[in-house]
């Protein structure tokens, strides 16, 4: 009977350890989530051209909660262009930079060796042509024989890729230039036949106005690296794992775009209020099927030359730029 108690105070005893014991750990796991909560985020600033549509993914990133998954705070300021936002990572009011990447190279053939791209942000040229006129879509730049074609200004990417486009295939064809918002004007009162514009406007334009989508750059150019991160080479030494967190964010984005459409409806929404929402829709749908919104934050070399070999006949450039010197993809590659 002795034997019998005793045997049973030694297996209550034992259960209770085990019971304090697992009270303990679960305190202790509580105490370090709760310290993980409320750790600290980095704060970082990204520089970008400007508020624009087709910086979506970037977007989706921070709304999503990627960047917070990865321990930062990222405030974006605009610029209102290429060259100011490289100026702003250079003098460190911006740690990176969202714009066209061959700025970077450009910077380099002006004594600036500091630069380097780290991702990929647009592998695509995402400008499309919309009419009121033209009511068959051209796949053939041939097929843009004739036409008054409206951009942007020079020295632009559209102007640009445009006056390149009629003179390598010996078009009869004229560029009229307009700013920036006042391209579906220039439809409207016959200054041009087609217009090149990015989203939302192309989808604004064929729902409430019926335009027609009529060419797009993507069908001549293929991949193009019209977007890219940049950053110093000196923020890179310094801080390498905060390069590797904002190129991690930046994937999950990419893979959130392709598997998640209403997901990124819902920021680009948010982002862009004054929109209806069929706009949104056809708006994203229009870049993920383009796939201009590119599926790797890894930078191509193929594409990384074909922005190259524009801004040599602009003559924004003179040597070859050569990937290796202005292409960092290291982080990328980690973040695959």
């Amino acid at each position: 009977m002795t034997n019998r108690r005793f045997f049973s105070f030694i297996v209550v005893l034992v259960f209770l350890f085990q019971l304090f014991g697992l009270a303990a750990c679960t305190r202790d796991k509580e105490k370090k989530e709760a310290a993980g909560q409320h750790k600290e985020l980095e704060k970082i600033t990204i520089a970008q051209f400007g508020h624009l549509f087709v910086y979506l993914p970037i977007y989706v990133a921070k709304n999503k909660g990627f960047f917070k998954e990865e321990g930062l705070d990222v405030t974006y300021v605009s610029t209102g262009g290429d060259e100011k936002t490289w100026a702003a990572v250079t003098s460190g009011s911006a740690q990176f930079g969202v714009a066209d990447p061959t700025f970077v190279a450009i910077a380099r053939e002006r004594g600036d060796n500091s630069g380097r791209i780290i991702a990929s942000i647009i592998d695509g040229v995402p400008f499309w042509g919309i009419s009121k006129k033209v009511l068959s879509y051209i796949k053939d730049p041939q097929g843009l024989n004739g036409y008054k074609i409206a951009t942007y200004p020079a020295p632009s990417t559209n102007f640009a890729l445009m006056s390149r486009l009629i003179k390598q295939h010996n078009l009869d064809s004229r560029v009229v230039q307009g700013a920036f918002g006042t391209l579906l004007a220039m439809l409207q009162n016959d200054q041009a036949d087609i217009a090149m514009v990015l989203e939302p406007t192309v989808s604004l334009s064929t729902v409430k106005q019926g335009y027609h989508v009529v060419f797009s750059y993507k069908d001549i150019y293929g991949d193009f690296a019209l977007t890219g991160l940049s950053t110093t080479t000196t923020y890179i030494n310094a801080h390498p794992d905060i390069c590797q967190k904002v190129v991690n964010a930046l994937q999950k984005a990419y893979r959130f775009v392709y598997s998640n459409f209403d997901g990124v409806v819902e920021v680009a929404q948010a982002e862009f209020p004054d929109f209806p929402s069929e706009v949104i829709r056809l708006g994203v749908k229009r870049m993920i099927d383009d796939k201009t919104i590119p599926r790797s934050v890894l930078v191509k070399e193929t594409s990384w030359n074909e922005a190259v070999a524009l801004r040599q006949y602009i003559g924004d450039l003179k040597g070859n730029a050569p990937f290796r010197d202005n292409v960092d993809n290291r982080f990328a590659r980690k973040g695959l």
